[in-house]
């Protein structure tokens, strides 16, 4: 389906990616501005140590990922099949560079990744 053949044409690039893309039974989740824009500082390199725990949140419950509080300050992912488990920054408010790897290598294996999702656009 061409872009300009859709209802949707006045969403930008990345939300008619989706759409285009999509077969009827798939579910689509879309992102905000702020939520690409964070995709893309997760995929930075050198990796960032200024992204927060509440960004990568919203931007994995975008996604439809479900969330489990595990012991301390553990928290469970699941996206699909994948499962991420990482430590909630505290008392500071960014995930270290340790963890943010983390979170890049789980959504490489959820297959999200800022090309994926038209940030290139």
């Amino acid at each position: 389906m061409k872009p300009d053949a859709t209802p949707w044409k006045d969403f930008p690039g990345y939300f008619r990616l989706a759409l285009d893309n999509a077969t009827k039974n798939d579910t689509i989740f879309f992102m905000n501005s702020k939520q690409l824009r964070t995709l893309k500082r997760i995929f930075d390199n050198p990796t960032r140590s200024d992204v927060t725990w509440t960004e990568v949140e919203s931007l994995l419950r975008a996604k439809g990922a479900t969330f489990r509080e595990g012991p301390g300050s553990q928290i469970r992912t699941s996206l699909g099949q994948a499962l991420l488990s990482i430590h909630k920054p505290h008392p500071q408010k960014e995930l270290k560079k340790y963890a943010l790897e983390r979170v890049r290598d789980f959504l490489r294996e959820v297959g999200l990744t800022p090309e994926s999702a038209g940030g290139n656009q």
